[in-house]
């Protein structure tokens, strides 16, 4: 199990890094999905594995809950009406595979019919993440398995030799 590291004052750290992020473009994002699901087609992740954790809309509520949480009238009211919770250690814990799953590519921005830069508020959460909650051995797993990927995994064929290294018929 991955050793965790994370303050006592959860919200508030995690407002503080969401405060110095928030400028009226991310607000409006915040504020304006409609969670139509058309951004969905335009991930890839999601057409590889079509599940609803990796909808760009369903990865950016993550942000989008902790700030109607705490920055919003009704969700500092009444949290239990709009499906609200604490932000707390759990609630870290489920970010770290959607949110780093994340390209950050910008497809579902281009496809979002609002303009929404999904992109922005996972950047948001990433900062959240690696400056507060700090699963160590969750997020090196995953960055070494995505680096991996990227220097090796794309060069190889079906059979583990390289591509340029097979003959080409055209």
């Amino acid at each position: 199990m991955a050793q965790k590291e994370i303050r006592d004052d959860v919200a508030a750290d995690a407002l503080e890094i969401l405060d110095t992020r928030l400028n009226l473009p991310l607000t409006t994002y915040l504020e304006a999905c409609t969670h139509c699901g058309l951004c969905a087609e335009a991930c890839h992740l999601y057409r590889a594995d079509p599940a609803d954790k990796h909808i760009p809309c369903f990865k950016a509520d993550k942000v989008r809950k902790v700030y109607q949480r705490y920055r919003t009238p009704t969700g500092r009211a009444v949290p239990w009406l709009l499906g609200l919770s604490d932000l707390d250690e759990e609630t870290l814990d489920d970010w770290v595979e959607p949110v780093f799953q994340c390209t950050m590519c910008r497809r579902c921005s281009i496809e979002c019919p609002l303009g929404i830069d999904n992109a922005a508020m996972i950047a948001t959460a990433r900062a959240i993440l690696l400056l507060l909650y700090v699963p160590l051995g969750k997020i090196y797993h995953m960055l070494l398995f995505f680096v991996s990927r990227a220097l090796f995994g794309l060069q190889f064929g079906r059979r583990g030799v390289l591509q340029h290294d097979l003959p080409i018929s055209y």
